[in-house]
């Protein structure tokens, strides 16, 4: 069905179309009709991506969440309580990239007189905390795991200690293994020089023996401190990577509401006039929207197709044909359109009826008159 049947179907309906624009402009008009101007600014903010990866993706990554957290409602309210401004979400703080750098333009929205530089500062700091708290978050849990196991392993090592009596259990071994070395060495070149006697022999063997069953017992105390130690070195390892992780994710948050990276413009202040047009306009397409619609819906329910509801047709007789099946459905329109015919007078000629014969009319043959 074609719109403009739609319209004629609606009728006075479609007056809608003019009186709820109207309407509907002059009610947002009345509501914003107190609304004070609004001073409007441009501010750019650097956005500051990671070191580690600048391709092309990660930049516009960072810069569409950095964007992404700046206009959010955490954003917005927060650094309107903390310059003292009520600001409202998609009305008076927007922000778009500039091109594919790492530059966005903010455009904030505050009354006249309002120190829009702290507004914005306030914005980007609100931001960056929102948008830095995830990874501030995980860097510093990294960190706290990182530091029990080092602890734990520091513990460990210092129960082996405690039981072994031995402070440094490897640098205990390599001084007892030198001395059973010197103690083997003097034994052997005593005896084939034969500068060595039976007793001082016999006392060389007991101190080597004293070594040899010391440099056991502290080699079986070495098997056990260095699994420890290793686990000591690796905690330890582990433990500065995550201390520089989260170093590095707190300078980038530090570095992100540097103000440097903010460029705030001069404010603009729109009329009075200016307001109350925008409001006009916006109730204007409102209206005109919400006239649309029910002036369609109109159209279809008036349009829609009517059922003729009659008493059953008589039985035909026997041998008689019965009536033709005629459609249930039939709109207003069609039987507006329908030509009626009416039945012949009585008395009057039939169109193939001769008059004064009762049969049909004879043609008359071609060449006679």
């Amino acid at each position: 069905m074609q719109l403009t049947e739609l319209l004629t179907a609606a009728g006075r309906a479609r007056w809608l179309l003019v009186v709820l624009p109207v309407l509907c402009a002059a009610l947002w008009v009345g509501v914003h009709a107190d609304d004070s101007p609004r001073a409007t600014s441009l501010a750019t903010v650097a956005v500051v991506v990671p070191e580690t990866d600048t391709s092309a993706s990660a930049v516009a990554q960072a810069v569409e969440a950095f964007r992404s957290a700046l206009v959010s409602e955490t954003a917005v309210q927060d650094a309107g309580d903390a310059v003292g401004v009520e600001l409202v979400v998609d009305r008076d703080v927007t922000a778009e990239r500039v091109g594919t750098s790492n530059l966005l333009d903010v455009e904030v929205r505050t009354p006249p007189g309002t120190d829009v530089a702290a507004v914005v500062e306030a914005l980007v700091r609100s931001t960056a905390q929102e948008l830095y708290v995830a990874p501030v978050g995980i860097a510093q849990a990294r960190l706290d795991r990182a530091d029990a196991r080092y602890a734990d392993a520091l513990e460990r090592r210092e129960g082996l200690t405690e039981r072994s009596g031995l402070l440094l259990p490897i640098e205990a071994y390599r001084a007892k293994e030198s001395e059973a070395t010197q103690l083997r060495v003097a034994l052997t070149t005593g005896l084939a020089n034969g500068t060595v006697g039976g007793a001082g022999a016999a006392a060389l063997q007991e101190a080597l023996d004293r070594a040899e069953a010391d440099l056991a017992r502290i080699g079986t105390a070495v098997d056990r401190y260095e699994p420890v130690q290793d686990e000591v070195e690796r905690s330890r390892a582990l433990r500065a990577d995550a201390r520089a992780e989260l170093d590095a994710v707190l300078v980038r948050q530090d570095a992100a509401v540097q103000p440097e990276t903010l460029d705030v413009g001069d404010p603009v202040t729109e009329s009075r006039r200016t307001l109350l047009v925008r409001a006009g306009v916006t109730g204007a397409v409102g209206g005109l929207a919400l006239a649309a619609a029910v002036v369609l819906a109109a159209g279809l329910l008036r349009d829609r197709p009517r059922t003729h509801r009659s008493g059953p047709a008589p039985a035909p007789a026997r041998g008689e044909p019965g009536p033709a099946s005629t459609p249930r459905r039939e709109t207003r329109r069609a039987r507006r359109r329908r030509s009626v015919s009416a039945p012949p007078a009585p008395g009057a000629d039939a169109p193939d009826q001769d008059p004064e014969h009762d049969g049909p009319r004879t043609p008359t043959p071609v060449g006679r008159r």
